[in-house]
């Protein structure tokens, strides 16, 4: 009895009839699905004659010319395959043979109007328009799902890369969904390596076909091998500055109320911020006491304040850049876009090099890119819109608004960007939006990307799921839940990925490429940054706690606490020796004042560069810590 489930679920995926003509390279399940296609596509007007009769099990390559012979494929297929089916197969081949004999080309009524463009007029003249058209639809057919993914369906025009779990709703995006026909030219010449002006093809189609801008194209058979074909029209615009807004309605959405009351709530359960009211005016640190609103410097010690809130930290090589905005009373919430005047300050080890201002909010989250004569990073500012810059000139802005966070998948020149607004994951090569995901059901607040020769991203929703799907957006699948999970961080050097729990208290490392999914528990408490340098893990905390993980052969954790800043209600103590620290805890809980966050940690040569979001930057020397062990 099993044996008989396997071969049936081996004829279901194996079992497939490919079109007689000996150049179209298209299947189908069923032998209707084929009637359909050679009743209605005209083969004539992209190959040549030339037809066989294939075995139907996908990977043998027997065929027959003289179609006559079926009964050398019957016998055929007796001998090497399945027994059990041979005898149904026989009659199938007969109904394929006299199907091709006896059908003719039933050619579709196409609609006949100004702004409609149809496929086989193209194809019968060699010119540009062909080959632009040719690049997405190859001989006329538009694949819409894959063999080893019969459940989904996915739209293959450029620019747009949404998938679908019926054919019922790839209809209704084809039909309604305005694509952009001027960044389908874009991935023609792309992937050519062509320089050609769009405006050639554009006057080619408005000459042809009196076209304005936005036109049907039909004519397209849109193939599955699950079903027959279909002929849906796309509905395009040649509008350069075309603003596609990424919009998908469901039955089951939230209604607007409940839309309204998640965007006025605070998910962002990672933003602890601190009581500006009553700032403290000193701090102490190794029994010496500095004003809070100074900075000093010796050659152990450099403390750093710019007297506003920092929001983001990042380093290249040598090189690090704080971002910091005026201290604000107002709350940060996620789905919360204005404009304000924000700072940016880079430094060059120790020393600051360079200082620019912008005005399109504060920066949410910076990715520094090189350093050359100048700087230049990719900025995440809060009025919702992604932007490369150089020092303070603004290079590309990208297309999508309301962005709330973002990955280079690599390296930024050659690589794309990942974009998300919440619900939606968008993919960038330059300005331009290249792919949509569906619509999420819970707000993705984190976003990761592990780079490997299979590229995979990591989402963190708000429901404290975490998941991981390809660069395409497919193939998503659950890696763990749990309602505290409020930040992920993929570590490069060895491969991990840090689950955070803020509820618990508790960091795992998962181990995303071991098998047995082996994890590991860090002693660091509500992570909120990290850096991976080779074997060492450096995490910074909520509550302004610097902790050292280091990773034996045997992928354990050995665990060092070698910073952290402890608030009070008249001044700050920073702590890196360990009766410091036990002194600071024995101080009684009703003298504590609030927490301060760590934004970012880093190692550069034999300092530690610690960015606290009160406003200050303290670099330590780590061999006048700890000494060598760090180094």
């Amino acid at each position: 009895m099993k044996n008989r489930k396997n071969v049936c679920r081996r004829k279901k995926i194996n079992l497939v009839y490919k079109c007689l003509h000996n150049s179209c390279d298209l299947f189908y399940d069923s032998v209707l699905g084929l009637r359909r296609h050679i009743s209605h596509y005209d083969h004539n007007l992209y190959y040549n004659p030339g037809y066989s009769l294939k075995c139907p099990v996908r990977k043998c390559s027997v065929s027959i010319v003289k179609l006559d012979n079926v009964e050398f494929l019957y016998d055929h297929f007796e001998k090497e395959h399945a027994q059990r089916l041979a005898a149904q197969l026989r009659d199938i081949l007969v109904r394929i043979k006299k199907t091709y004999e006896t059908t003719k080309i039933n050619y579709l009524e196409h609609n006949v109007s100004d702004n409609c463009v149809n496929l086989s007029a193209v194809m019968r003249e060699n010119d540009l328009l062909k080959d632009v058209l040719c690049s997405v639809y190859p001989s006329g057919v538009i694949k819409i799902n894959d063999i080893d993914k019969p459940d989904l369906i996915f739209c293959g025009i450029p620019g747009c890369g949404k998938h679908f779990k019926s054919v019922m709703a790839y209809k209704y995006h084809c039909q309604t969904y305005l694509h952009s026909f001027a960044t389908l030219f874009d991935s023609y010449c792309r992937s050519r390596n062509l320089d050609l002006d769009y405006e050639r093809v554009k006057d080619l189609l408005c000459r042809k076909f009196s076209i304005a801008d936005k036109f049907y194209l039909e004519g397209v058979t849109h193939h599955s091998i699950f079903s027959p074909d279909q002929f849906y029209t796309f509905t395009f615009s040649m509008d350069r500055e075309l603003y596609i807004r990424k919009k998908r309605h469901r039955r089951n959405d939230m209604n607007v109320l409940e839309y309204n009351n998640l965007l006025e709530e605070d998910i962002s359960v990672t933003d602890f911020s601190d009581q500006i009211d009553s700032l403290p005016s000193k701090i102490y640190y190794r029994g010496t006491k500095y004003d809070v609103f100074e900075s000093f410097e010796d050659k152990n010690f450099k403390f750093v304040n710019f007297r506003s809130e920092i929001t983001a930290a990042e380093r290249y090589k040598d090189y690090f850049c704080v971002t910091y905005r005026s201290f604000n009373r107002k709350e940060s919430k996620m789905f919360e876009f204005y404009r304000e005047e924000c700072r940016i300050t880079f430094f060059c080890k120790r020393n600051q090099v360079g200082e620019f201002k912008h005005s399109y909010g504060f920066i949410r989250k910076i990715k520094f890119i090189d350093v050359k004569e100048s700087f230049f990073y990719l900025a995440l500012f809060n009025d919702g819109f992604l932007r490369y810059c150089k020092n303070d000139q603004v290079l590309i802005k990208y297309q999508q608004e309301k962005v709330t966070n973002f990955i280079v998948l690599g390296n930024f020149n050659t690589d794309t960007i990942v974009a998300t607004d919440g619900f939606y994951l968008y993919k960038f090569e330059g300005p331009n939006i290249i792919a949509t995901s569906t619509k999420f059901e819970f707000p993705i607040i984190a976003i990761e990307a592990r780079i490997t020769p299979t590229k995979e991203l990591y989402l963190l929703n708000a429901n404290g799921k975490v998941t991981y799907c390809d660069i395409d957006f497919r193939d998503e699948q659950e890696i763990l839940t749990h309602a505290g999970i409020t930040n992920i961080i993929y570590l490069k050097d060895i491969d991990g990925l840090l689950v955070c729990d803020s509820f618990m208290g508790t960091t795992k490392l998962v181990y995303p490429g071991d098998q047995k999914k082996k994890t590991c528990s860090l002693d660091s408490n509500f992570v909120c940054c990290s850096e991976n340098t080779k074997k060492l893990i450096v995490s910074g905390t909520y509550d302004g706690v610097v902790t050292t993980n280091s990773i034996t052969k045997k992928k354990k954790i050995c665990s060092e606490k070698i910073f952290e800043i402890i608030r009070r209600k008249e001044y700050y103590v920073i702590c890196s020796e360990e009766y410091e620290l036990s002194i600071c805890k024995n101080k009684p809980e009703s003298d504590f004042d609030g927490a301060v966050r760590i934004i970012n940690t880093f190692l550069i040569d034999n300092f530690m560069v610690i960015a606290i979001m009160s406003g200050f930057v303290v670099l330590l020397d780590l061999k006048t810590v700890k000494g060598d062990k760090l180094l």
